[in-house]
């Protein structure tokens, strides 16, 4: 019974990550809750600073308007960009799906990259919406939010570095080089993984799955079929007696 529920979990784990990789609401969703965390972060660190800027007798009104209407650019103008830019996407895949393979649409999905960079543009637009209420805010506990203004700056920075890696990567998409590649390699990967499924269930339970022989697929199949042809013994050579020379 427990080695039945223990073979459940890490199948139930499995599915669970397959479908996370299948998916890509699941990344943005957990990027938007950190988002929120950060601007809480980021409020308390403006208030602390706030107050010893105060005691300093440090004003920094002139950076707010400078900051806020960056922060309002930043919020006018990455949702557009984003849909644009994968709208555009979307339309170039289908294309390349009819052209050559229609794994080309689920190769873009499972890809690390495309969901970082949705995941970043989305947080980048929300975090610079939240940032915008405590400039709109007179009564806000930090008025003046330069901790806040400074990472929508390095979202905004991180944005530019991964849309150029989207790029790269939806243009090898393109290609019919790195797709084929990409296919060979998920193949072979599938039969490694179903090979060591098989010798660990095959295996004896008292004795361990890592002590079993790592031979790929095709080296076990070599060694059946040597084990299996007969091996053909020459006869010995034959002797030829002559008389006795005079």
């Amino acid at each position: 019974m427990i080695h039945v529920l223990r073979s459940r979990v890490p199948y139930r784990l499995v599915r669970l990550r397959e479908h996370a990789r299948e998916t890509l609401w699941v990344t943005p969703v957990a990027g938007l809750i950190l988002a929120c965390l950060l601007w809480n972060l980021a409020l308390t660190a403006d208030q602390e600073l706030v107050t010893i800027l105060a005691s300093d007798g440090i004003s920094v009104r002139d950076f707010t308007e400078d900051a806020k209407a960056i922060v309002t650019a930043v919020s006018q103008a990455m949702l557009t960009f984003l849909a644009v830019v994968f709208s555009l996407s979307l339309v170039a895949l289908q294309m390349t799906s009819g052209q050559l393979t229609p794994r080309v649409v689920r190769i873009f999905v499972r890809n690390r990259i495309t969901k970082l960079t949705l995941t970043v543009f989305l947080s980048t637009f929300v975090f610079s919406l939240l940032v915008l209420t405590s400039y709109n805010d007179p009564d806000a506990p930090a008025p003046v939010p330069l901790v806040q203004s400074s990472f929508t700056l390095l979202l905004v920075g991180l944005s530019l570095v991964l849309f150029i890696a989207y790029v790269t990567t939806t243009l090898r998409l393109m290609q019919v080089g790195p797709v084929v590649d990409h296919i060979t390699r998920e193949a072979l990967r599938v039969m490694e993984r179903s090979a060591v499924s098989s010798r660990s269930s095959h295996s004896p339970p008292g004795r361990d799955a890592s002590t079993t022989s790592a031979t790929s697929p095709l080296q076990s199949s070599s060694a059946r079929c040597a084990v299996s042809q007969p091996t053909s013994s020459l006869p010995p050579p034959a002797t030829f007696t002559t008389g006795n020379r005079p």
